[in-house]
């Protein structure tokens, strides 16, 4: 890759790490492509390989296959054809190693990215969220769940860090969904976030003085607590709404947060969470 070309970071490696899955076993993708590891084609029926050569693949396919096509898409020559964030640069990589590096040069996120308008950008995502079954197009749950997760990254402004993922090869998420193009990859569904969080319920005192007893907000709430998460996150740069829904976007925000400060990512916001987020808030806000 040549130098100041950008490059996948860990957080986006472990993110699509999450997303494709790894088997050491050849298998059959949904588009009938004998595949292996991390989402490695060409691959052939009975063949296995070890943990160690399946990550050397991802390397090599993340780095010839699509950083070095994806670069060469955002320049001309060594001039830079838009301003693009790391968060961006992983988001967009995620989403061409899903669909092929050539529907992704002829795709709107792109042609909007080159623009420079990045919150279409961000809303084209979504339009990669189908699979052909049965012969007809139809919309796949683990892919919409994806192009938000990617979208919602590619707003983050706040630089992302976090640990690599444990290998899930002997866990499996999910059966692959491929996405509607001759060129798409396999995609898996994430895991769920965790059903219950035992951290304690500490009491905030804010800034003002006034006391407030926070309490665990996950996937699936609503209400002014919500609101208010979603207000800090936004502050601290998240592109996200404050309608007190915590659904997609809010739980990727408090992913994104998580791993920023050094928290283990789960999608949760425990009242530890919620403290830190409003104390750094209040902090900016002098």
């Amino acid at each position: 890759m040549p130098q100041g070309d950008m490059q996948l970071s860990s957080y986006g490696e472990s993110f699509l790490k999450q997303f494709e899955g790894c088997k050491l076993e050849a298998y059959l993708d949904s588009a009938g492509v004998w595949t292996i590891g991390w989402g490695h084609t060409p691959a052939s029926q009975g063949q296995r390989i070890s943990q160690a050569q399946a990550d050397a693949w991802f390397t090599s396919d993340v780095n010839t296959r699509y950083a070095n096509k994806l670069n060469e898409y955002l320049h001309n020559g060594k001039q830079a054809l838009a301003p693009t964030t790391q968060n961006q640069f992983d988001a967009m990589l995620s989403l061409m190693y899903n669909i092929g590096s050539g529907a992704f040069k002829t795709s709107s996120v792109l042609r909007y990215h080159l623009q420079g308008d990045y919150e279409a950008a961000s809303r084209a995502f979504a339009s990669w969220n189908k699979i052909h079954k049965d012969g007809e197009l139809v919309v796949s749950q683990g892919l919409a769940s994806r192009r938000a997760k990617e979208a919602a990254i590619y707003l983050e402004k706040q630089p992302i860090t976090t640990p690599h993922t444990t290998h899930p090869q002997t866990q499996p998420q999910s059966q692959p969904a491929n996405p509607a193009h001759p060129e798409a990859r396999p995609d898996l569904k994430p895991s769920p976030a965790p059903s219950q969080n035992t951290m304690p319920q500490p009491t905030n005192t804010s800034t003002s003085g006034q006391i407030n007893t926070l309490h665990t907000l996950r996937r699936g709430d609503q209400g002014e607590a919500v609101k208010t998460l979603q207000q800090n996150l936004i502050t601290l740069g998240a592109g996200i709404a404050a309608d007190g829904d915590f659904g997609e976007l809010t739980e990727t925000a408090v992913l994104n947060y998580q791993s920023r400060i050094g928290l283990q990512p789960n999608g949760i916001a425990d009242p530890i969470l919620q403290t830190r987020l409003i104390d750094e808030v209040a902090r900016i806000k002098g």
